[in-house]
């Protein structure tokens, strides 16, 4: 990471990093949402989704440590 880093501030290319919570869902209608609900209920903020492989997911959040205790209650 700080090679990428450094790259990129070598030839001025603004980025930014930010903690993201990994989750894997079941494979079926409906999944994703669950996950989004239980999140909102809780009263997280999904800032961005990434799909990083079948019903494997990155989702960045205003509360990260927040999002992985609904998960791991809610859903695992």
């Amino acid at each position: 990471m700080a090679t990428t880093r450094k790259a990129l501030a070598e030839v001025r290319i603004p980025f930014e990093t930010n903690e993201i919570v990994a989750v894997k869902v079941l494979n079926r209608p409906g999944e994703l949402s669950k996950l989004a609900t239980a999140l909102g209920v809780a009263g997280v903020n999904i800032i961005s989704v990434y799909l990083l492989g079948e019903g494997k997911f990155a989702l960045r959040v205003d509360s990260p440590q927040r999002a992985r205790e609904i998960l791991k209650r809610d859903l695992l």
